[in-house]
């Protein structure tokens, strides 16, 4: 199977991008894990306040890459018009038709 370009790439393709989950979902696990076994030691409207951050977190940032994923298959699929457009394809602008010369008529 050939190898997707970038713009057919998926998320989950992406080396950058699952190392950027992993390290996300590895900081919220062990907060998540240190205040769950330590609540005892905190106080209550303090664990709840600190649980609310690390939640509201999570939720903002997969919405923020849901937003880039968009935006990214926005521009491509404007790219590919604009390249339609003005007769560019594959990268490569299509050659100019060159002019026929028209006679002149003399009187």
């Amino acid at each position: 199977m050939a190898e997707p370009n970038s713009s057919e790439k998926t998320a989950m393709q992406s080396k950058k991008f699952r190392a950027w989950i992993i390290s996300e979902l590895g900081w919220k696990t062990l907060a998540f894990a240190v205040l769950i076994w330590g609540k005892d030691m905190i106080p209550g409207a303090t664990f709840g306040v600190l649980i609310t951050i690390i939640l509201v977190s999570g939720f903002l940032q997969v919405l923020y890459i849901g937003g880039q994923a968009a935006l990214d298959r926005y521009l491509i699929l404007a790219d590919k018009v604009t390249d339609v457009a003005t007769g560019v394809m594959d990268g490569e602008p299509k050659p100019a038709k060159k002019p026929t010369p028209t006679k002149v008529k003399k009187p």
